[in-house]
């Protein structure tokens, strides 16, 4: 059954752009594999709201996905963040049969633990995702 994750991880996967870069390494953020090439991208839902009518829930949601890119080198993130962006931004369709709207709303380069231990570099791009769940 399709629903959000399974729609942005078909969209990353119909980008051609960005599938030159990571292949199918699209990962929700609790799922990376321990030994991954790189570069790869991740993702997690950091907060969402529910739109309601007086009759109840209409099902519509405004959500806010933190897709992050990944890479041994600065510059290969940020080419990856560069082909989440166009693939990304400003995108209205249908993916895995679901309908949304996606508009980058914040994206910055990101220090972490992974830095220092695995030596990766990684691009933040939160993204605004609109869609109605089914």
């Amino acid at each position: 059954m399709a629903n959000i994750k399974t729609a942005l991880v078909a969209r990353a996967g119909a980008h051609s752009g960005l599938t030159a870069l990571i292949g199918p390494r699209f990962y929700a953020y609790n799922r990376v594999p321990q030994e991954i090439a790189t570069p790869y991208v991740t993702f997690q839902k950091t907060s969402s709201r529910r739109n309601h009518t007086m009759g109840g829930d209409t099902g519509l949601v405004s959500a806010m996905y933190r897709i992050e890119a990944w890479d041994a080198t600065q510059d290969g993130a940020e080419a990856v963040a560069g082909q989440l962006k166009a693939c990304f931004n400003r995108f209205h369709g249908t993916s895995d049969t679901i309908a949304m709207d996606t508009i980058l709303d914040d994206e910055r380069d990101a220090t972490s633990l992974e830095q220092t231990f695995a030596r990766l570099f990684r691009v933040r791009c939160d993204f605004k995702v609109f869609y109605r769940e089914p």
